[in-house]
């Protein structure tokens, strides 16, 4: 067997809620980012940080509110991150990706998404240590502690949803449908894309591995 090497260091912000409990809401709302950096072998602990981003504004509904994101992105380029991981991530993923690679967690705590993170670390690495021009639209989703992966996909908070079916329309994959004026996601057809959360006025949809 190849002994891994221990020469790159990948550094990751874990959207917590008191840098050991992965938060549950989207990556940007996150109480507090835990800060480690990784060579695949071992995690050594940075700092955890308070999220001092700017609030979310409520009435920038289509795309997520650009403010907010970039106050985000500052905050963690300053601390030299690679990669982000969540157990959601709202509308400003498809900003956030373009700084950060993403990453879903299906835990609660930030050293079981580290396990789960080193059970794939070959394929973690050099998309975390590519800039967005050469890695592309892409995230990765570390599934289960068994092992078994699967890609992110579109969830829509039903008590949000007005109907409007512009999520239908913007769906490449043909994934969404209308039932008794809700939208419902077949997660075997969507890809996690993310084109719905950017076309839906209420966000209602958010990216997830649930």
């Amino acid at each position: 067997m190849t002994e891994r090497k221990a020469d790159k260091l990948v550094r990751f912000a874990f959207a917590t809620t008191d840098g050991e409990t992965l938060a549950t809401s989207h990556f940007g709302s996150a109480d507090c980012y835990s800060i480690w950096e990784s060579n695949g072998i071992t995690f050594r602990h940075v700092r955890d940080i308070i999220n001092t981003s700017v609030e979310e504004d409520e009435h920038e509904e289509h795309h997520g509110d650009v403010k907010k994101a970039a106050s985000v992105m500052e905050l963690l380029g300053n601390e030299k991150i690679h990669a982000v991981l969540a157990i959601n991530f709202g509308p400003n993923i498809e900003r956030i990706k373009k700084k950060f690679f993403p990453v879903f967690a299906h835990c609660e705590f930030v050293g079981e998404a580290m396990n789960d993170l080193l059970k794939i670390w070959n394929e973690i690495e050099p998309l975390a240590l590519s800039p967005f021009s050469l890695r592309g639209d892409i995230s990765i989703d570390l599934g289960n502690s068994s092992g078994s992966f699967r890609s992110p996909h579109a969830v829509v908070e039903t008590s949000r949803c007005r109907g409007c079916s512009f999520c239908v329309d913007s769906c490449p994959e043909n994934a969404i449908s209308m039932r008794a004026f809700k939208a419902i996601v077949d997660e075997t057809l969507c890809t996690g894309c993310g084109k719905c959360v950017n076309s839906c006025p209420p966000r209602a949809i958010s990216v997830s591995h649930h």
